[in-house]
């Protein structure tokens, strides 16, 4: 075997390990998932008001003790699109939504467990099926609130090579929480160029990666927060999941996320909300 095919093997493994890593156990150490998802993305800027009317801040509680901020994406009047992590064994939330600044929101609305829905093919170890539903009171749509579209049903674009927002409430140097909302361009990478990083377990049809560069990164769990095509206003992923161990955030490393269009079928079957290319439906 050749050093570099050696070398290949060796990176793939390692970090197949790290992303592994950074996930709960399947029995469920709700500890660790809570001190992983809690994110940021790194070196963003500063998103002004109503840029991105969509975004949802999420506290979960999983149980007395253990809980986690998350992202989420207003996809219609009483639907809130997450990811599992965010959602799977979850008691309680509060949502916060109206405002770039943190503590200003003009809308929060608390739900209980039932009204939660993870996707239940989730499966944490590979970050298959990592996507999640919440279920709110109806809201108003204006300038600060108004929800994304999602790609068409039955799409075929891969997004590769496009750019896309992705957006949370994160830091310039990856150790304070601001309070302003952050976003960053990113270019979205072929699932083969990933699966070669992270492997082919973790990276599937219900996966995209995004390149980091330059320091720039969503980081451990900005999760649950969106990817935006550039010039669309369309919803095209969730973050999901990032390489981990050490500066991992500023070195490169592609981040995961769950491809919304692989589970249009699934969001239609529980809210009834689906756009097609000749007409914007809900059931």
């Amino acid at each position: 075997m050749s050093y570099s095919k050696m070398k290949l093997i060796f990176f793939q493994t390692y970090f197949l390990l790290l992303v592994n890593i950074i996930v709960a156990s399947q029995s469920g150490d709700n500890v660790l998932r809570t001190q992983l998802i809690q994110g940021r993305i790194v070196a963003g800027q500063d998103a002004t008001a109503n840029q991105f009317p969509y975004q949802v801040f999420m506290k979960v509680q999983y149980d007395k003790h253990n809980g986690a901020t998350c992202g989420g994406v207003l996809i219609g009047k009483n639907w809130v699109l997450t990811i599992a992590k965010c959602t799977q064994n979850v008691t309680n939330a509060t949502l916060y939504l109206g405002s770039n600044e943190r503590n200003s929101f003009p809308v929060v609305i608390s739900v209980q467990e039932n009204e939660i829905f993870p996707h239940p093919d989730y499966n944490p170890k590979y970050h298959n099926n990592d996507i999640g539903l919440i279920r709110i009171p109806p809201l108003t749509l204006n300038d600060t609130v108004n929800i994304i579209r999602l790609p068409y049903m039955g799409t075929t674009n891969t997004y590769a090579d496009q750019y896309a927002y992705a957006v949370g409430w994160g830091d310039t140097n990856s150790a304070n929480n601001p309070q302003v909302l952050q976003y960053a361009a990113f270019e979205v990478m072929t699932n083969a160029r990933c699966a070669a990083i992270y492997g082919s377990l973790v990276v599937t049809a219900g996966t995209m990666c995004i390149r980091t560069t330059d320091g720039i990164s969503p980081c451990y769990g900005d999760a649950g927060g969106p990817l935006v095509l550039e010039h669309e206003n369309i919803l095209i992923g969730l973050q999901s999941f990032q390489a981990t161990g050490g500066d991992s955030c500023y070195a490169g490393y592609p981040s995961g996320l769950v491809r919304v269009s692989y589970y249009l079928d699934w969001i239609k079957n529980i809210t009834g909300i689906v756009y097609y290319d000749y007409c914007t439906c809900k059931n």
